[in-house]
């Protein structure tokens, strides 16, 4: 891990991931950035070209200026903690769509991960429109790891790994085994039935045992959950346990398919407590 990504709007929540990041980076044995990237999000669709009054013009590029001033100083701030002596921190202020600009920059900086601090939504808001973090975890080119709150990573002792058993899931396991071996955590396996998705414990038991072989899996359990939904059953699993932290794939769908079939990966990075890991199987 080479490079770690921390979008920031400089909430608390912001300030968590910068936080949980930098004990990465502390931790990893290889020199590791952190960057910082704070984005100044456009007032719809207007560019400096579209505004044709010049008094107009010279009144929103005066804004833009004077919002990167505080934030430049914002960000100095955050460079100068005591917290992240001795990181790496390289830190820049961009212009445009958080969601857009934030994937650019995973590939500019050739992101191994992103950690963003995460309020979580819920309602129609949730159902149709998403928030930028959703967006990220649905198709980022790298693992996101979204946190609500403050996190010592010496407290990640123990990662549920939730999954269906049905898709290849090699990039994702090559990945978390990266952050396993940098917590020194144990993997909870798990697979939650449900109703509509029913095996008997003996055939689900059977199918995780050949997952581990398959993956090679260490310091790692096998669990089955009952449960009525997927995403309840990892939450209750996860207060059962007193896990540390979740990691789930998504499935990346777009358009009226992700709407109408939702996906447990973004419910749970808005309704988990504990910080939740996410790896895109479209990539």
């Amino acid at each position: 891990m080479n490079s770690i990504l921390v979008p920031t709007d400089f909430s608390e929540e912001a300030n968590y991931a910068l936080d949980l990041a930098v004990q990465l980076a502390k931790k990893n044995s290889e020199p590791t950035e952190v960057h910082v990237l704070h984005i100044i999000e456009s007032p719809g669709p207007v560019s400096l070209d579209s505004l044709e009054d010049g008094y107009a013009h010279q009144e929103y590029a005066t804004l833009i200026e004077l919002q990167e001033k505080n934030k430049r100083s914002e960000m100095e701030a955050l460079k100068s903690d005591p917290k992240h002596k001795g990181v790496n921190m390289i830190t820049e202020i961009m212009i445009g769509n958080p969601y857009q600009r934030i994937s650019k920059a995973i590939s500019k900086v050739d992101a191994d991960l992103v950690v963003m601090g995460t309020h979580g939504i819920s309602g129609l808001k949730e159902i149709l429109i998403g928030s930028n973090t959703q967006k990220l975890v649905r198709f980022a080119k790298c693992p996101v790891l979204t946190v609500k709150e403050s996190i010592n990573l010496n407290s990640i002792e123990n990662i549920v790994l939730a999954t269906n058993l049905d898709t290849d899931q090699t990039e994702l396991i090559t990945e978390l085994k990266k952050l396993q071996r940098l917590t020194n955590s144990h993997i909870s396996l798990l697979k939650v039935n449900t109703p509509n998705n029913f095996r008997t414990t003996r055939q689900t038991q059977n199918r995780l045992d050949k997952f581990v072989e398959k993956h090679q899996l260490t310091n790692c359990s096998t669990h089955v959950y009952n449960d009525a939904t997927e995403e309840e059953g990892v939450i209750d699993f996860v207060k059962d346990t007193a896990a540390s932290m979740i990691a789930i794939g998504t499935h990346s769908r777009k358009g009226l398919g992700h709407i109408l079939s939702g996906s447990i990966a973004e419910n749970l990075v808005n309704h988990s407590k504990v910080p939740v890991w996410t790896f895109s199987m479209r990539h």
